[in-house]
């Protein structure tokens, strides 16, 4: 049989079970906090771009022209001199005289046959070492000649005759086309009458056996 003490402590535990049990039927039923607010995103702001307005009317700026281009110049190599060719006593001044004989011949330094003689120095006697030679000899011993020349009136006709053909030749070794023509002429001619003398020579030796007979 129950005593009071077990149906007191059957009791207190049924009680302890009804308490629990509206306890947690109410805490289901019972709305929870509400969620927190989130902000909503805000758009991104896009500057409205405005027209610029045109500056003022001004002075109108002349376009700067581009600078030159830079040229680069390398310096130019060594240069060493050729060793230079021996040339015969006294003829470092050879180019500074003139033709003395020729000159006094003629009577003045500027005459043309005088200068054809100057330009077949130049061009011809300077730029060998013979040539050199006869020049250093030449403006050695030729201005007693000349002097002796120039004094005496008949002595300048004979040298101007005796360098006719010197200067014909001159002009023709210097490009002269005159010269050059003439030269062609009398050797022409000289050929015509060593042709005829020829022929003529040999007409006499077949005719002469004939006139003895």
């Amino acid at each position: 049989m129950l005593n009071l003490r077990n149906f007191t402590i059957i009791l207190i535990g049924i009680m302890l079970c009804f308490l629990c049990s509206v306890a947690s039927y109410g805490q289901g039923d019972r709305p929870g906090p509400p969620p927190p607010h989130k902000p909503e995103p805000t758009p991104p702001h896009h500057p409205r771009h405005e027209p610029v307005p045109p500056p003022p009317p001004g002075p109108r700026l002349k376009p700067v022209p581009p600078p030159p281009p830079v040229l680069l110049i390398e310096p130019a190599p060594p240069h060493h001199p050729p060793h230079p060719e021996p040339v015969p006593p006294r003829m470092h001044h050879a180019r500074h005289r003139g033709c003395f004989i020729a000159t006094a011949a003629y009577g003045t330094p500027w005459e043309k046959h005088v200068l054809t003689l100057k330009r077949f120095r130049e061009e011809w006697l300077l730029t060998n070492v013979p040539g050199r030679w006869f020049v250093a000899l030449y403006n050695k011993y030729s201005p007693p000649v000349a002097d002796m020349i120039r004094e005496r009136p008949w002595a300048r006709a004979m040298t101007r005759l005796i360098l006719t053909p010197v200067v014909i030749i001159a002009g023709a070794a210097t490009g002269n086309i005159g010269d050059i023509a003439l030269i062609l002429l009398l050797g022409t001619v000289i050929a015509v009458i060593c042709y005829v003398w020829k022929r003529r020579k040999a007409a006499r030796l077949i005719l002469k056996p004939k006139t003895l007979s």
